[in-house]
C-alpha cells in the first residue's frame, strides 16, 4: 500500500496531501479501446449508435486502473465531445491539434454512468459514409473489426492492485474526443506516441519539463504570482486601516447618538412639565380660593410634570378656608364647643386622611400655612 493509496483510503482531499506525496501523481494521456461488440453497440436506422465506451477496472495491459468512484464522479466531461475517425498521430497533433472537420464523423450525446460504473452514450453519426460503414459492419456481423476509444487526459498515482503495479486514475481531467478506431491494440495498450508525447503536450507537461524547456515562461508566471501576492498584502494593510477608521467613526456616532437621545429625553420632560404647569395654573386660577391659598397650591406643584393629586389638593384648601372662616371651628369634625386646638387637630386628621402620602411636616405646613 503506497502513501498515496493510504491517503485515498482515508478519504483525504488531494489539496490536503503533502506536496512530496503528490509528486508521485502524473498527468497521463488516456486511450482505452473497446470493440463495438464489447461495447454492446446498438445501431438504429438513423445511424445513432448507443454504446458503452469505458469500463471500470484494469485496462487490457493492466497499466492503468479506473476506479468506479472516479468514473461516477467525472463522467460528464465526455458529454458533447466530437468523435473522429481514428486517433490523431503525433504529426497530426503538432500540425493541427484542433483536428480536421474532414475526420469528424459523430458527436457523443446523453452520456451517463450505470450502477457498475460503466460509461454509456449515444454516438450521433453526422458523416453519411460512417453511417453506411457501421450498418454494413452490423449486417455482416463484423462489428468486432471496429472499436471506440477515449482520447482524454487524467491524473494518476502509482499503486499496486491485485499484485499489479499500475497507474491509479485519480481524476478524469478533460476529454478531447471519443474516436472510432480499427487499431489492433484493442484494450488500450500504450503506443509510442503516448510514451513520447508529454514534453510536447501542454495538457501533460510537468513543472520540471516546463522549467527545463521554457524557463522564460516560468519566470513570467512566478513574477506575476509575486506581484499578485504583493498587491494582496498591500490591499490587506489598506483594508485593516479602513476597518480601524470605520470602527472609530462608529464609536463617535454611537456617542453622539447617546448624547442626542439624552437631550431628547430632557426636552420631552421639559415639554411635559410645561404642559402640566399650564394645566395646574389654569385649575388653581379657576378655584374659588384666596390668593394665599392659590400661591400655596402653585408652590406645592411647582415641580410637577402631571396634574395627579391636584383636584384633591384644591378641595383640601377649600375645606381649610371654610374651617378658618367659621372662627376656628370645623363643622362636622367633632362635638360643638370644641377649642381651637381641637379644631386644628381635626383639621390635621382631615389633611392626613385626604393626603396619606404627606409627611407630618407637610401636614403641619398645611395646617398653619394660610
Amino acid at each position: 500500500l503506497t502513501l498515496r493509496e493510504a491517503y485515498r483510503e482515508l478519504g483525504v482531499e488531494s489539496s490536503e496531501v503533502s506536496k512530496w506525496v503528490q509528486a508521485t501523481e502524473t498527468r497521463q494521456l488516456l486511450r482505452e479501446v473497446m470493440l463495438l461488440t464489447e461495447a454492446k453497440a446498438r445501431i438504429d436506422a438513423d445511424g445513432k449508435a448507443s454504446l458503452i465506451f469505458l469500463k471500470p477496472g484494469f485496462n487490457l495491459s493492466k497499466e492503468r486502473y479506473y476506479p468506479v468512484e472516479t468514473l461516477k464522479r467525472d463522467y460528464r466531461i465526455f458529454e458533447g465531445v466530437k468523435m473522429f475517425a481514428d486517433h490523431p498521430t503525433k504529426a497530426d497533433d503538432e500540425a493541427r491539434p484542433e483536428r480536421s472537420i474532414k475526420d469528424w464523423v459523430a458527436t457523443l450525446k446523453n452520456v451517463s454512468v450505470d450502477d457498475d460504473g460503466q460509461l454509456l452514450g449515444d454516438a450521433v453519426i453526422v458523416a453519411p459514409w460512417m453511417k453506411e460503414t457501421l450498418a454494413n459492419l452490423r449486417d455482416k456481423d463484423l462489428l468486432s473489426e471496429m472499436g471506440v476509444s477515449i482520447n482524454a487526459v487524467g491524473r494518476a498515482s502509482e499503486a499496486k492492485i491485485d499484485g499489479f503495479k499500475t497507474a491509479f486514475i485519480e481524476q478524469l481531467v478533460m476529454a478531447r474526443s471519443v474516436d472510432f478506431v480499427t487499431e489492433s491494440g484493442a484494450g488500450g495498450e500504450i503506443s509510442l506516441y503516448e510514451a513520447g508525447s508529454p514534453e510536447f503536450d501542454v495538457d501533460l507537461v510537468g513543472v520540471e519539463t516546463l522549467r527545463e524547456r521554457r524557463p522564460d515562461l516560468v519566470e513570467v508566471l512566478e513574477r506575476d504570482v509575486r506581484a499578485e501576492a504583493k498587491q494582496s498584502r498591500r490591499l490587506n494593510v489598506d483594508d485593516q486601516e479602513r476597518i480601524k477608521e470605520l470602527t472609530e467613526q462608529l464609536a463617535t456616532r454611537t456617542t453622539e447618538l447617546g448624547e442626542a437621545n439624552g437631550k431628547l429625553d430632557e426636552a420631552d420632560k421639559a415639554t411635559a412639565k410645561a404642559t402640566a404647569q399650564a394645566s395646574i395654573k389654569e385649575a388653581v386660577d379657576k378655584a374659588e380660593l384666596p390668593d394665599a391659598a392659590k400661591t400655596h397650591l402653585l408652590a406645592s406643584f411647582s415641580e410637577a410634570v402631571d396634574t395627579e393629586g391636584l383636584e384633591v389638593a384644591i378641595q383640601t384648601e377649600k375645606d381649610y378656608v371654610t374651617a378658618i372662616r367659621e372662627g376656628g371651628r370645623v363643622k362636622g369634625m367633632g362635638p360643638s364647643g370644641e377649642s381651637k386646638e381641637d379644631a386644628e387637630k381635626a383639621l390635621r386628621e382631615s389633611f392626613k386622611r385626604m393626603n396619606p402620602e404627606w409627611s407630618d411636616e407637610e401636614v403641619d405646613t398645611a395646617v398653619r400655612g394660610r
